[in-house]
């Protein structure tokens, strides 16, 4: 079900002095270095334990690289203060300092792809579910986040998925976009896409990405463009039927044919709920009456082996 954005309007502060100053708040570590910004934690200088993520965009030498950067400033805080939902990163300040924009918003320790390798597959059916709940609200909203990658999807201290990075977000009344796309991420992209040129529908493209994710987080593989990733599938015997579907709708090359966010949403939900019904029938069943064996300690199974058949499974 479609719903109308209605976008308000927010205060941008003007700082004479660097963020750290202005807000209080010390450098405490480097997160992450990418093409036009970089982001650091800080932490309260009166209070060590609170902290928060600083997404600073220097202001490039030329006019060109200026107009980006405050583009890519203001549109993802545009965003960013008119979506609330529990699975996007929630912004907090937005300030213009010298020399640099910076955005700042609650701190995540790590992302999908950091930790890729290490993910089980309860934690990916749960983060994919959660990022498709995130999706679905954009999209029921007309927007499009513009980069889905696994790098965009910080994982908090509880366990919980939050996408972020909205500086190529944009509200998309209609299915084409005449200017989608100019900045994504390689690997991601569906086969329509070509850089700097309108597609037929922005929201599909974005099932693309979607599907990429997917595949990466249940294959423990990076994206990359030689990668076939229905094959992978097929053959990973641990990999559970419902993202072989789910994989397989929104990794369709042709866009018209492609899984759209609400379907996936739709086949998720449906999965949730059979299984759900399979556990109640289980538990309600009266099972005959069986002799109890005396309990005896399994030595030969030793902690050693069991870490071996992970790994093997694995």
């Amino acid at each position: 079900m479609s719903t109308k954005m209605n976008f308000q309007p927010w205060e941008c502060n003007v700082a004479s002095v660097s963020p750290e100053q202005a807000l209080g708040l010390k450098r405490d570590a480097n997160i992450a270095l990418g093409f036009y910004c970089y982001v650091i934690r800080v932490a309260d200088v009166n209070d060590p334990s609170r902290k928060m993520a600083f997404k600073r965009l220097k202001f490039l030498e030329d006019e060109n690289g200026y107009r980006i950067q405050r583009f890519l400033f203001y549109n993802e805080v545009r965003f960013l203060k008119n979506v609330q939902h529990p699975n996007i990163i929630q912004v907090e300040q937005a300030l213009v300092c010298p020399g640099e924009f910076v955005i700042v918003t609650e701190y995540h320790p790590t992302n999908l792809f950091n930790d890729l390798r290490r993910h089980t597959q309860a934690e990916v059916s749960k983060y994919f579910s959660q990022v498709v709940d995130a999706l679905l609200y954009l999209h029921d909203r007309h927007i499009v986040h513009g980069d889905v990658n696994l790098q965009n999807v910080l994982i908090d201290t509880q366990g919980n998925a939050k996408l972020c990075d909205f500086g190529m977000a944009q509200f998309v009344p209609n299915k084409s976009s005449k200017h989608w796309g100019c900045y994504s991420t390689i690997y991601y992209d569906g086969p329509e896409y070509i850089r700097g040129r309108p597609v037929e529908d922005a929201f599909k493209l974005e099932s693309f990405s979607l599907g990429v994710c997917l595949c990466a987080l249940s294959l423990r593989v990076y994206p990359r463009k030689d990668l076939n990733y229905l094959e992978l599938l097929r053959a990973g015997e641990s990999v559970p039927d419902i993202h072989r579907i789910c994989a397989e709708r929104l990794l369709c090359p042709s866009p018209t044919e492609r899984a759209s966010i609400s379907e996936i949403h739709h086949r998720l939900n449906d999965h949730r709920q059979s299984e759900s019904h399979a556990q109640s029938d289980v538990i309600h069943e009266s099972p005959a009456p069986v002799s109890v064996p005396t309990p005896r300690e399994c030595s030969h199974v030793t902690e050693e082996y069991r870490n071996f058949i992970l790994e093997e499974k694995r």
